[in-house]
């Protein structure tokens, strides 16, 4: 009698879900833990990209002021060639766990909640290799809507925009102009599909993104940011960018 008692009650726990609490906890533990790892990664990439004494006076005034430059291309004039003799392909990215294991072993930033965030709003990513190695990762986003964590609002794309979400090259090979190679490729494949302006995003401080996109021919539309103050955020834009009353904004052409 007993053993049906319990035969009964795993069922009867298998059927509201209860036979499973372990493993939905496991799952939540393991995806906040590669959330913390993702945001420490953010951090240290940003340490490298400033140096050590640099970062000791900008990540302070980061945590509590934080501006960003947007820049556009003109995709109607004439654009850069990408470089050439490398020996550079890309694929899109599939829905397998083998691809996202891959893209994540060299963009740790992007966490299982953010990837799915991205494909949710029809972000277009791109893996690029260097050969037979995965080298780089990006995403473009041609929706109408994108928010964007690190600022808290969501960006409004005007017809004809495409914006340039995100890019990752494997730190062994940064420096080597595999950033700007597919960089230059993506404003071109943006073009042929019948976009006229890209757009991006990029912290003041990251002086090799804002280079990268002066070299593809970007030029600065204006600045976005907020200052953290006791009663919230304080969002402001400036030139071409406007904020919006529903918590977006968007660039003015």
């Amino acid at each position: 009698m007993a053993r049906r008692r319990h035969a009964v009650r795993a069922a009867a726990d298998a059927d509201w879900g209860f036979a499973s609490m372990h493993d939905k906890r496991r799952r939540v533990l393991t995806m906040t833990s590669l959330d913390v790892r993702a945001s420490a990664s953010r951090l240290a990439d940003a340490c490298r990209t400033l140096g050590f004494p640099r970062a000791l006076w900008v990540v302070p005034g980061w945590t509590v002021h934080r501006r960003f430059v947007v820049s556009v291309c003109d995709l109607r004039a004439a654009l850069p060639e990408p470089p050439q003799g490398l020996d550079l392909r890309w694929t899109e990215l599939a829905a397998t766990d083998a691809d996202i294991a891959r893209l994540r072993s060299i963009d740790p930033t992007s966490c299982e909640a953010e990837i799915a965030r991205r494909r949710r709003e029809g972000q277009a990513c791109t893996l690029g290799w260097l050969g037979d190695q995965l080298v780089y990762v990006r995403w473009d986003s041609r929706g109408r809507h994108t928010f964007l964590p690190f600022l808290g609002r969501t960006l409004c794309l005007l017809d004809g925009d495409v914006y340039s979400a995100h890019a990752c090259t494997s730190r062994a090979l940064r420096g080597h102009g595999i950033h700007s190679t597919f960089h230059l490729r993506a404003l071109h494949r943006a073009r042929e599909l019948g976009f006229v302006r890209s757009i991006s995003i990029a912290a003041w401080w990251n002086t090799p993104a804002l280079r990268a996109g002066e070299k593809a021919g970007r030029t600065c539309a204006g600045t976005v940011g907020f200052t953290r103050t006791p009663r919230g955020r304080r969002y402001f834009a400036a030139g071409a960018v406007r904020l919006d009353g529903t918590g977006s904004f968007h660039v003015e052409r």
